[in-house]
């Protein structure tokens, strides 16, 4: 039998991909996560600007293990970033890397609890539309193009009550519009609600979306109502509502 030459692609695949999952998001420049499932001597996160070409690189982690915490700083705020863990064959980053786990789509922020949860519904909808054609505001200002896709995204908080254990529950109420404009009445309606649907089940009881707000407890989603907002303008409303324990 002849040798077999084990070369760095292979090598590099042999590790198994890790997991990682956001945790907090205490500042609008530094976020942190920590390992769900890793194997290899150490463990680094990839991250870059939504759509950017260019990664750059948290510190890594060495012997990684599940609870291990990674933090990055210096990102901007508001903005949408994409991560991915990598695991490595040797220390401090180097050697054989697997290939990236999972992608999280984080945005850095240092507001309220309402305008972070904001910020991640923008950047977890940024799966169906094009980011340019997301707007988080309480109104349309002309920002978006409804020849494709786009998302006009609102909130309020809703209730504040002292539950048993004494903690509080907020609710907040997160109203995402998805406009399409096409001529044709069933394709533009059957767009609209196939794009609800698979926004209101991939909210729906969906917490880890929201790891970097403090106290965040649950998510209900339901799809309303689908309805003409204009001549060859349709409009779907996905309405979230959100649980945060307060201390």
């Amino acid at each position: 039998m002849p040798n077999t030459v084990c070369t760095g692609y292979a090598m590099a695949f042999a590790l198994a991909a890790p997991e990682a999952r956001f945790k907090t998001n205490a500042t609008g420049d530094t976020l942190v996560f920590e390992a769900v499932e890793a194997s290899g001597k150490s463990l680094v996160i990839r991250y870059r600007l939504a759509g950017a070409f260019t990664w750059s690189e948290s510190a890594p982690l060495e012997n990684p293990s599940s609870g291990g915490e990674i933090t990055i700083t210096g990102l901007a705020a508001s903005e949408t970033y994409e991560f991915a863990p990598v695991v490595c064959g040797e220390s401090a980053g180097r050697g054989a890397r697997s290939a990236p786990g999972n992608i999280i789509r984080a945005v850095p922020s240092s507001g309220s609890a309402l305008e972070k949860i904001l910020s991640q519904v923008a950047a977890e909808i940024e799966t169906w539309i094009a980011a340019e054609n997301i707007v988080v505001a309480s109104a349309l200002r002309g920002k978006l193009d409804f020849g494709e896709k786009a998302a006009l995204i609102s909130g309020r908080k809703t209730s504040r009550a002292r539950i048993s254990s004494g903690a509080i529950l907020a609710k907040y109420e997160i109203t995402a519009e998805i406009y399409y404009s096409r001529r044709d009445d069933e394709e533009r309606k059957n767009a609209l609600l196939r794009l609800a649907e698979e926004i209101a089940a991939h909210f729906d009881g969906n917490a880890a979306a929201f790891a970097g707000v403090a106290g965040y407890f649950d998510t209900a989603a339901e799809r309303a109502s689908c309805d003409e907002a204009g001549r060859d303008l349709g409009r779907v409303t996905v309405k979230l509502v959100c649980a945060v324990m307060e201390t």
